[in-house]
């Protein structure tokens, strides 16, 4: 998916190009808010927590997060890439936003 959307010009990236599967979600949300990333997860409520606590500890605005709503099934990759397209074509702000889908 990431392939495509970057053929698509979009500047996306996979966690697994950052870090090694398993590493803690801590990093990755650090390392996209170097970057000015928004996070695209299916793990809600522990990035919503670090989202949240990013201000929290003074570090200022984050750059979003997107994830599905609880009561949402996880979604296949045929049905996802529909959603990220999506998202990726929202030209808005996604500073402090939190996104269910």
């Amino acid at each position: 998916m990431v392939l495509r959307l970057r053929a698509q010009g979009f500047r996306v990236f996979h966690a697994l190009e950052m870090y090694p599967k398993g590493t803690r979600d801590s990093l990755v949300f650090a390392a996209a808010q170097q970057r000015g990333l928004t996070v695209f997860t299916w793990n809600r409520d522990d990035y919503a927590l670090l989202a949240y606590a990013w201000g929290d500890w003074g570090h200022g605005d984050h750059f979003g997060m997107i994830a599905r709503r609880k009561d949402q099934p996880q979604l296949g990759p045929t049905q996802v890439f529909p959603v990220l397209e999506r998202y990726c074509r929202d030209t808005s702000s996604f500073v402090n936003r939190i996104e269910l889908f």
